[in-house]
Parts: C-alpha cells; structure tokens; sequence
C-alpha cells in the first residue's frame, strides 16, 4: 500500500489553502434557486412557525429563571439566526442581509450596557442562580456574530463579540 504524503510547501498564506470569509462565494444556478426558497420559506420564516425559534431570546426575550430547559431557546433561536446569517451573505440577498442586519443590531442594542451575550436577564444573572446551557447558547449566537463580521466588516460586531 502506498504511503501518503503530505505536501508541507505551500504557505499558509497561499490563496490555494488560505481562508475563503463568508460571501466571497456567490451561489449560482440551482444553489441560488434553492438559497432564494429557503430564505423565503421554511429557512427563513421558521421564527414565525416556532415559538422556541421566534423568542427573541437573546434581545428582550430573555428568561428570567435557570430552569433545566431554558437553554432550548437559546439554542434553537441560535442554531436558526446562524443558519439565516449564513445563507443571506452567501446568496447576497438584500431583504435577508437587512433582516439578519437588524437582528444583530438588537442584539448589539441589549448588550451595549454590561457586554453580556445570552439568555438569561441581568436579575437572575445578579442572583446567583443555576444558568443551564449558557455557554453553550453563548456559543451559537457568538457564530452569527462572528459570520456578520466576517462578511460585512462591521468593527462594532467584532468588538462586541470579543467583550462578550
């Protein structure tokens, strides 16, 4: 059996191998087709179908207690909001970058005080409780932060990941 090999001559900073940022790549022909129906339909109106979805969880949303469940919105809201994110700069839709613009902006909007991104209100933060799932929802709304900076270059979005 042949022994591989790797090819260690190529630079990292190479464009062969170097990092491709989020709406570099426009789709075409069929991707773009389904993009479009996707952004306009389940993909894209799943925060109206469902309410864990919908909750504007990490905007004026957020849970007052550290019940066991709690970090499902968080998560789901999360997972949905990075999808959305993505799928808007990769299609350069403008109605789905500006809906997904104004998303990250109530986000920016409810943080601007103590820097904190997540689920849970300042109160029940304050009183010592239980917050199950928080690092992990942290994690998803962080992605869709991190994509919108990638993709539009907004200094406010990384600053504001990197205090969170």
């Amino acid at each position: 059996m042949p022994q591989k090999t790797t090819d260690h001559s190529r630079s990292k900073g190479d464009s062969a191998w170097g990092f491709i940022p989020v709406g570099s790549i426009s789709a075409r022909g069929w991707w773009a087709e389904q993009l479009q129906t996707d952004l306009f339909g389940f993909a894209g109106r799943l925060d109206e179908l469902c309410s864990e979805v919908g909750s504007n969880v990490f905007a004026s949303g957020r849970v007052v207690g550290g019940h066991r469940r709690h970090w499902w919105n968080g998560e789901s809201e999360g997972k949905w909001i990075d999808g959305l994110t993505r799928m808007a700069h990769v299609s350069h839709n403008p109605v789905a970058r500006a809906r997904v613009a104004a998303y990250v902006e109530r986000v920016l909007e409810i943080g601007e005080c103590d820097g904190y991104v997540g689920i849970y209100t300042d109160k029940w933060r304050a009183s010592g409780g239980p917050r199950a799932g928080e690092p992990w929802t942290q994690s998803m709304i962080l992605n869709t932060l991190l994509t919108h900076y990638e993709a539009t270059g907004d200094d406010r979005v990384l600053a504001f990941a990197k205090t969170a």
